[in-house]
């Protein structure tokens, strides 16, 4: 399997399981309870060292919420745009249910997998 596909089936795998998650969203009241309750659901599902929800601020992404991983690694946001892979912003999913649940939440942030 090559790159590509691997990162295809990455992003199915990442889109079913928020389609999961979402089912549960409506029972939070607040939208950082939320964040918090998908961030601690990717983490248990896939097992990551690091999950979180990074936002794009002009030119700077900044982790909103994250769980796990090293301290040293979330102290290193913000992280200018130009200090970045073009990679981390090469797949817009303007279209994905990702970026829909986003929208519907009331976020107008653009979502991009890295």
């Amino acid at each position: 399997m090559n790159k590509s596909e691997k990162r295809m089936k990455l992003v199915e795998k990442i889109e079913n399981h928020l389609r999961l998650t979402a089912r549960n969203l409506v029972k939070f009241d607040t939208i950082q309870e939320t964040l918090d309750f998908t961030v601690e659901s990717f983490q248990l599902e896939l097992s990551w060292d690091f999950v979180a929800i990074i936002l794009r601020d002009d030119d700077r992404l900044y982790p909103k919420v994250w769980k796990e991983g090293s301290p040293h690694f979330a102290d290193s946001f913000p992280i200018h745009l130009g200090e970045c892979s073009p990679e981390i912003l090469e797949e817009e999913v303007k279209d994905s249910y990702i970026t829909k649940l986003s929208l519907g939440m009331g976020s107008y942030e653009r979502t991009a997998l890295s």
